[in-house]
């Protein structure tokens, strides 16, 4: 497997540093990435919303899941003080031929304060009301 040298790692983290500076990332020197690994997997919507790993669901679910997700970003932007990041990654676990799991991990940046949360689910739908529902529980404590 090929890899790339620390330089790529910096550039992506410099790039990323400029256009969000809500959150920053750690430069580790000498690092190194896999080429395989798909950098661009980021889908950000609007200014404060960023989905990883959902690129590869079909029209249908994808505007199913953004509209679930943006009914809760506005609840989300309601009981924070200050929403400055809501971020969400799928993966696809135990693929199978007719079975598969999806894990979410979410994660809310609300005035420097962290709340994350994840769920395991075979129904994608479910398993992101779960997660969205356990980060407001979380927000809704503070």
């Amino acid at each position: 497997m090929e890899t790339l040298s620390g330089f790529y790692n910096w550039h992506l983290w410099r790039r990323n540093s400029v256009t969000q500076k809500s959150h920053q990332k750690l430069f580790i020197p000498n690092t190194e990435v896999k080429k395989d690994m798909d950098v661009e997997d980021t889908v950000t919507l609007g200014g404060n919303i960023e989905l990883a790993g959902f690129r590869e669901l079909d029209g249908g679910s994808a505007v199913i899941l953004k509209k679930l997700i943006g009914n809760y970003a506005r609840r989300f932007s309601e009981i924070c003080e200050k929403l400055e990041l809501l971020k969400l990654q799928m993966k696809r676990i135990h693929e199978r031929e007719k079975s598969e799991k999806y894990e979410l991990h979410g994660f809310v940046i609300d005035n420097g304060k962290h709340y994350t949360a994840s769920v395991a689910d075979a129904n994608l739908f479910f398993a992101l009301d779960r997660v969205l529902k356990k980060l407001e529980s979380e927000i809704g404590e503070k």
